[in-house]
């Protein structure tokens, strides 16, 4: 993602304000090498489990600061939230995940093909909305 945020930043000199993907908002922004490894290893503490099940939110969250252009922290922040029954704060990450899938139209982590990443996070957003909460069974 550093590379192509890179890359982003070329095409404006290119096509000016006009005609660049909304990604990186708008081209107008580059994620570095460092941040997107830090994020990284974050984001793979939380899947691996090496976190607490209490660490799991604040590694998350500061994975998202590190690079806030990737879907799948959000998705699982969502899931979080939702096994906590805070359906506000799913909601919310499940609409930054949705916006981002747009914007990318592919997954960053291929563990799950892409609509499948989408169709969990619509899942995850209509349980939120619908105050629903994380299912007992």
């Amino acid at each position: 993602m550093s590379y192509v945020s890179k890359l982003c930043q070329v095409a404006t000199t290119y096509h000016g304000d006009s005609n660049v993907p909304p990604i990186f908002n708008h081209c107008t922004k580059v994620l570095t090498r460092e941040d997107e490894q830090k994020s990284i290893n974050s984001y793979w503490s939380v899947i691996n489990g090496t976190v607490s099940n209490d660490g799991v939110i604040p590694v998350l969250l500061d994975s998202i600061k590190l690079n806030p252009w990737y879907f799948e922290g959000h998705v699982l922040l969502a899931q979080k939230y939702l096994h906590l029954n805070e359906n506000e704060n799913a909601r919310k990450h499940t609409e930054i995940a949705l916006q981002l899938q747009k914007q990318w139209g592919c997954a960053y982590d291929k563990r799950m093909a892409f609509q499948a990443w989408v169709a969990w996070t619509r899942v995850l957003d209509q349980r939120a909305r619908d105050g629903l909460g994380w299912p007992e069974n």
